[in-house]
């Protein structure tokens, strides 16, 4: 499979559900057992329901995975959250600490550092104890339409010889590109642009900082030159606007929004 023909699949799905399904597809097709999708902000934009998290893994792995607390213990999603090149299994030490004896581990001594170290090799010994012998890691990073940071980790899941993972076949170039095309889709179906803000008049803005200010309608018309009415007029034309009920309402929102500054 070319980049052409994955990124016009991908471009299909009108909704993430679907995209994840065809992007898993092209996982399969190379071999691929399973498939994760992890959104790794801290938590979901305003208006979002929830993180998008989707996988296609063995469900008794996955009963272990959350219910052991795996997942702030995974090597792979520690690594991932810290660079942008893709990485195996076999890139974590405790991979391969997982096949060792524990007696022959290099552990540290005592304390909170040898628990994370037991853990993130639980991690992998789990995977490996259902069936997974090892895993291509994208980390994916776009922007999403509010103009954030917007992270996920892609986890492909191999089944077969570990070894037959580092064949080009198993990881083309292809299907990283194709892995951040997803991702920035995903972002971009979940995430509606923030609506832009009001445009104010300069008469609006002067009447809604002098009001800030503490300044009457009589006052702020002295100051600026208007009558008391004309500013009553500008005020209420800015709360319109704004969507707000009350003058203080106004100043706080116009405040917020950075379209004055008291």
């Amino acid at each position: 499979m070319i980049l052409d023909e994955a990124l016009n699949r991908l471009g299909q799905p009108d909704n993430p559900e679907d995209l994840f399904n065809t992007f898993s597809q092209l996982a399969q097709d190379l071999g691929y057992a399973a498939v994760s999708y992890i959104d790794s902000r801290p938590g979901p934009a305003p208006g979002e329901p929830d993180l998008f998290v989707r996988t296609t893994v063995r469900e008794d792995f996955l009963h272990t995975y959350l219910s052991e607390g795996y997942m702030s213990h995974d090597p792979l999603m520690v690594m991932a959250k810290r660079q942008a090149a893709p990485l195996t299994w076999a890139d974590v030490p405790e991979f391969h600490a997982s096949l060792q004896a524990p007696s022959k581990l290099d552990m540290p001594a005592r304390g909170r550092a040898k628990q994370d170290a037991q853990r993130a090799i639980a991690v992998m010994t789990s995977a490996a104890d259902h069936g997974y012998t090892q895993g291509y890691v994208i980390p994916t990073h776009t922007v999403d339409p509010q103009g954030r940071l917007a992270s996920a980790v892609v986890s492909l899941f191999w089944t077969q010889k570990p070894e037959g993972l580092i064949s080009p076949d198993s990881a083309p170039a292809w299907l990283r590109l194709s892995a951040l095309y997803f991702h920035e889709r995903v972002v971009s179906m979940r995430l509606t642009p923030v609506t832009p803000p009001p445009t104010l008049t300069q008469r609006e803005q002067e009447a809604l900082v002098w009001a800030s200010r503490g300044k009457t309608v009589e006052e702020t018309g002295e100051i600026i030159g208007v009558s008391g009415r004309t500013v009553t007029f500008h005020l209420q034309n800015a709360l319109e606007k704004l969507g707000c009920y009350s003058k203080i309402h106004a100043v706080a929102k116009a405040i917020q929004m950075g379209l004055i500054y008291p």
